[in-house]
């Protein structure tokens, strides 16, 4: 194999800036059972992650669907 070539690796994906939605269309999101601080969310904010709380969690336990939880970031 010749230098630069990944060999199709398995495991190996391309990097891509946070917050870009590349062709397969990622979406980055942070789950946690607590609270976000006010910087995590400006945090978030800049870099296109959408942020799921506790608060969050449950609803979506209780049956909402992830639409309806209008993740915030």
């Amino acid at each position: 194999m010749a230098a630069g070539e990944d060999g199709g690796r398995p495991g190996a994906a391309p990097l891509r800036e946070a917050g870009r939605s590349g062709v397969d269309r990622l979406v980055r999101v942070v789950v946690h059972c607590g609270q976000f601080s006010r910087e995590d969310v400006r945090w978030a904010s800049r870099q296109g992650v959408h942020l799921l709380d506790g608060h969050r969690l449950q609803r979506w336990a209780d049956g909402d669907s992830p639409d309806d939880l209008v993740l915030s970031g």
